[in-house]
């Protein structure tokens, strides 16, 4: 499931996604806000090649600190090369929210919204 748009609130609840290739729950751009993922189940993770990034997938791969993460889980993520959760917030969006949200620089020192209740295993 790949988020990249102008959206600023999106909302994802009760979602199960099975032996995925690549990143699993995917904002991509870096400028989302207000996105919550809530009690969302992610298994069976591998690699893809879509993207340069998906040589080292993560079930949720979170590009911004406005993302709420409550009661989801990540499991089976490729044992060699894979992650359960990864935040990694780019120097600027990119692709269509340039220049919409965060300035340079503005997602790195903003703080992480709510996280709880979010196992992730291997």
């Amino acid at each position: 499931m790949t988020v990249e748009t102008e959206i600023d609130i999106l909302f994802f609840q009760d979602n199960v996604a099975y032996d995925t290739r690549g990143h699993c729950y995917f904002l991509e751009d870096g400028g989302e806000k207000r996105t919550v993922f809530h009690h969302n189940l992610g298994l069976g993770t591998r690699k893809g090649g879509l993207t340069p990034s998906d040589t080292q997938p993560a079930t949720f791969w979170i590009t911004s600190p406005l993302t709420t993460m409550t009661e989801n889980a990540a499991a089976g993520a490729d044992s060699h090369s894979g992650f359960g959760i990864w935040y990694l917030f780019p120097d600027a969006p990119v692709g269509p929210s340039t220049g919409l949200f965060f300035k340079k620089h503005e997602a790195k020192h903003t703080p992480i919204d709510l996280f709880e209740v979010c196992p992730a295993y291997m």
